[in-house]
C-alpha cells in the first residue's frame, strides 16, 4: 500500500480508502467487520470513508448504521491506527428526519455541530480525522437529475454578495 500526507495535516493516509456506503443495508455488520479486517490487516488500508446518511438508499430507519458498524469494530482496534473520514449531509428539504428539529437539512453552524456530535456518538470515538460536506448548501443536479436547471437555483448572485432565495 502506498501512503500520502493528507493536505497540510500530519495525517498519513493510504491511497485507497474503504467505503461504507452500503453497510447496514446490503452489507451486514459481520460482513463489514470482515471487510475492515481484510482491508486493514492484509492490505494496509488505514482510511475509512463514511457519512451520517449511510447506508443508502437513505432511510430514517437505517441512517447512521454504517457509522455504528464502524464504531463496533473500532472497539477492538487501536483508534490511533485508523483514519476516520465522515460527511455531513448537505441541503435537503426531503431528509428532514436527519435533524432533531425535523426541519430541512442545511449547512449551518448548528446543524454541522449536531451532525458531527451524532457521528462521534455512533462511531464511539471522541474525534473524527476528516469531516467533510457531503454536498454543498446550494442547488445541484443530484440523485439522477441529468441536466443542471438554473431556474431552481437557491442562490442569487449580486455584486459582492450571495443572497439566499
Amino acid at each position: 500500500m502506498l501512503y500520502r500526507k493528507l493536505g497540510k495535516s500530519d495525517l498519513i493516509v493510504s491511497e485507497v480508502a474503504l467505503g461504507t456506503m452500503t453497510w447496514g443495508e446490503q452489507v451486514t455488520e459481520e460482513q463489514a467487520h470482515a471487510q475492515l479486517n481484510m482491508a486493514f490487516d492484509e492490505y494496509g488500508v488505514n482510511l475509512i470513508d463514511t457519512a451520517e446518511l449511510y447506508p443508502v438508499p437513505a432511510d430514517p430507519d437505517t441512517h447512521g448504521l454504517s457509522e455504528k458498524i464502524i464504531g463496533s469494530w473500532l472497539k477492538k482496534r487501536n483508534r490511533e491506527d485508523v483514519i476516520l473520514a465522515t460527511k455531513v449531509t448537505g441541503y435537503s428539504d426531503v431528509l428532514t428526519w436527519l435533524r432533531e428539529d425535523g426541519g430541512p437539512v442545511r449547512l449551518t453552524a448548528g446543524q454541522i455541530a449536531e451532525a458531527i456530535e451524532g457521528s462521534l456518538r455512533r462511531l464511539g470515538t471522541d474525534y473524527i480525522d476528516l469531516a467533510q460536506l457531503h454536498w454543498p448548501d446550494r442547488y445541484l443536479n443530484l440523485f439522477g437529475v441529468d441536466l443542471y436547471d438554473q431556474s431552481v437555483s437557491r442562490y442569487l448572485r449580486a455584486p459582492g454578495k450571495i443572497v439566499y432565495s
